[in-house]
């Protein structure tokens, strides 16, 4: 259970940057878009779990473990990149809010969400997809990732809105990466122990 919800908070933190982003400059989301992301980031994340664990079968235990640890490298060396160079959609947004509320009107309408939804879980896919093959309770991520997400999301917002531009965005990718690297690391030395017990 512990390492769902580290896995959850690992995968969702950049929402937070996404919020702080959007709450300075005074970019809003409602319900139903907020409803929208949830439903469309639980979709993506389910399908990428229960991939996993297909993949797991025929796989080495380790698999699962070293694709997080991938994973979690490849968000930290994201977060080093200016928008415009960063191939995530969660960073560009994070430094580009603008990507994220495209016809600039100052609220996520539908259209907008449907993009958030996916650009939130994109990256999540490849975390997703290890998570499925080396997670014992792998089938439960898909709803505290979503929860966790949301409520970043909003805490974010919030924050944005009351501090501004004094919060740095770019330490919410990083511990995001380094959550998932420490975890994936955490489940390998598991798979090792277990393949090769000491006495």
């Amino acid at each position: 259970m512990l390492s769902v919800i580290l896995l959850s908070i690992g995968m969702s933190i950049d929402a937070i940057g996404i919020g702080i982003s959007f709450g300075v400059r005074k970019i809003r989301i409602g319900v139903l878009p907020c409803l929208v992301i949830s439903l469309l980031g639980f979709v993506i994340i389910s399908l990428a779990v229960v991939s996993g664990s297909i993949l797991q079968r025929c796989l080495p235990d380790s698999t699962g473990s070293i694709i997080l640890i991938v994973m979690g490298i490849w968000i930290l060396l994201q977060s080093r990149k200016e928008a415009k160079d960063t191939l995530s959609p969660t960073v560009k947004i994070i430094r580009e809010p603008s990507e994220g509320d495209i016809d600039g009107s100052g609220d996520i309408d539908m259209r907008e969400a449907i993009f958030l939804g996916i650009a939130l879980t994109i990256d999540s896919i490849g975390i997703c997809v290890g998570a499925g093959g080396s997670l014992r309770l792998a089938f439960i991520l898909p709803v505290f990732a979503i929860f966790v997400q949301i409520v970043f999301l909003l805490i974010g917002i919030r924050l944005g809105t009351c501090l501004g531009n004094k919060l740095d965005t770019k330490l919410c990718t990083i511990s995001s990466g380094l959550i998932i690297v420490l975890l994936g690391l955490i489940n390998l030395a598991d798979n090792f122990l277990n393949i090769y017990p000491f006495p």
